[in-house]
């Protein structure tokens, strides 16, 4: 049985980055085969029980360095945790990668994205600096923090700048109190590493927080469902919204932008579905612009407000329209009260008159 487990422990060894890259794939794939709606309990569940495996392999590995309290057991199991944390590492950061870029709109919230990618990525490449400890704390209050952002939203039904201010203290507070359980459990691992996870954990707060107001974090949990411009949308004797537009040739199908032919006096219709849970309602905004080539800038035309409710899978339908619009590059932007972008559309408005 002994030499068994040595053979299975050198085997590990030996393949550990191997191991690491299919615990880290493996991950992502569950995830993006089980991971539905950012509400739901079983996916919050997942996420906690991620940040649950992480958080107690982190504990262990500190704990490996007090050899007068553990002996070399937690040695020889060294390599197993490495890997469990890698796996719940890139479990974490590949569904909050999902959920994230469900909310997104790449135009405005890509720097955020390829952070998170970054980690996912990082996971992998970054093995050796997750024996430090400040390393291992530091992704894991990134961890922590991403995932407050939208667990406070989803507990409280509300979303706002608050909300997200609110989910920073939480997140300060939770890594607070697991530092010093560390610290309390590992006193040797923790002894010089104080000052260098002080400074990456304020770092890291401040930059989120950048990124948040500077616009670039989307505003999960509402995601963006499905939306368009139309010549005409109606709701019929069911309830459903009938969506309407002119056939085009196969040359327009290869605009980068589509084209809206417009008659003077006809409206445009700009559609959205947004996804919201269950126990939210918030006003949401069509913005719309159009381009100014003289002044080479976007000009805003009308901010149209719409109110949205949670629960539908689907996602919330509703619309805005807008007359006068005139021959132009235009653009629908749908964002928060906040200004936090959830989508947006751009197309071309041709005078048929």
């Amino acid at each position: 049985m002994k030499s068994y487990y040595i053979k299975v422990r050198n085997f590990v060894v030996k393949y550990e980055r191997h191991m690491s890259s299919a615990a880290l794939i493996f991950g992502f794939i569950l995830d993006n085969l089980t991971l539905r709606r950012v509400d739901l309990l079983v996916e919050n569940l997942a996420i906690v029980g991620y940040l649950t495996v992480a958080a107690v392999c982190i504990i262990f590995l500190n704990l490996s360095g007090e050899a007068k309290i553990f002996g070399g057991f937690l040695k020889k199991i060294h390599p197993w945790l490495l890997i469990g944390m890698q796996f719940a590492f890139g479990g974490l950061f590949s569904a909050f990668l999902i959920f994230y870029s469900r909310s997104a709109s790449l135009a405005s919230s890509w720097p955020f994205l390829a952070i998170l990618l970054a980690h996912l990525v990082g996971n992998e490449l970054s093995r050796k600096r997750y024996v430090r400890s400040a390393f291992q704390i530091s992704v894991f209050y990134i961890a922590v923090f991403s995932y407050l952002i939208f667990l406070l939203p989803l507990v409280t039904g509300k979303i706002s700048e608050g909300m997200f201010l609110l989910s920073g203290v939480a997140s300060i507070a939770v890594i607070i109190v697991f530092y010093f359980l560390l610290r309390r459990l590992a006193p040797i691992a923790i002894a010089n590493s104080g000052r260098p996870i002080m400074f990456s954990i304020l770092g890291i707060y401040v930059a989120v927080n950048f990124l948040y107001f500077a616009r670039f974090i989307p505003p999960i949990p509402l995601a963006l469902k499905s939306a368009g411009v139309y010549d005409l949308i109606e709701k019929n004797s069911a309830g459903d919204y009938v969506l309407m537009k002119e056939e085009r040739d196969w040359k327009d199908r290869l605009r980068l932008y589509p084209r809206i032919d417009v008659r003077q006096g006809e409206p445009v219709y700009a559609y959205s579905a947004i996804f919201a849970p269950v126990n939210i309602s918030i006003p949401v905004y069509h913005r719309w612009e159009y381009f100014d080539k003289t002044k080479n800038r976007w000009i805003e035309s009308s901010l149209i407000r719409l109110d949205i409710s949670g629960g539908r899978n689907e996602g919330y339908r509703t619309y805005s329209m807008k007359y006068a619009v005139f021959p132009s590059l235009w653009r629908v932007t749908i964002e928060t009260p906040s200004g936090h972008i959830i989508g947006r559309m751009k197309f071309f408005i041709r005078r048929l008159d």
